[in-house]
């Protein structure tokens, strides 16, 4: 039987195709679904398409913020040594930016984020703190793979989240 989950899947590897185009391939890669599912496939990749849109124009705002802090710093000057640099001139961007990384929600959500690709071999460490999506299409929101790490890993979830929060 066809899970919906991997209908969603074969959707996103469609980009650039027509309904049409889309609707021909699915039926030849699954057969025995049925055009209900077929159809509740479409809705949760709109809807998932529609979150990576929002999450995206929540990081090109930010990246404009961030362009804002790294106005008149010297090459090299990381986002967060500028913000220390302004928030010190009282530069509110710089405090409000300041304030919001050090805060404990996201901290811990950082924290769970790298303890989830660290656990999912989807995942390759590319640095300090940074990783690459080695998986197929796009990868899973940051919220996507915290659920999915305290869900698989609920006891070292709830270490992470008292030694960071505390």
């Amino acid at each position: 039987m066809t899970k919906t989950v991997d209908i969603v899947a074969a959707l996103g590897q469609m980009q650039g195709l027509t309904i049409e185009q889309m609707f021909a391939r699915l039926g030849e890669q699954f057969p025995d679904a049925g055009l209900d599912q077929i159809e509740a496939a479409f809705k949760i990749a709109a809807s998932d398409a529609d979150e990576t849109a929002r999450r995206l124009q929540r990081e090109a705002a930010a990246l404009e913020g961030m362009g804002e802090l790294l106005d008149g710093m010297p090459k090299g000057t990381t986002v967060r040594q500028a913000a220390e640099i302004k928030a010190k001139r009282g530069d509110q961007l710089a405090i409000a930016f300041l304030a919001h990384i050090n805060s404990p929600e996201v901290r811990i959500g950082e924290a769970l984020w790298r303890a989830a690709c660290e656990a999912d071999p989807r995942w390759s460490k590319r640095g300090e703190g940074a990783y690459a999506w080695k998986g197929k299409g796009e990868p899973p929101s940051g919220e996507m793979m915290i659920e999915w790490f305290q869900t698989t890993h609920p006891t070292e979830a709830r270490r992470i989240e008292a030694e960071v929060g505390g």
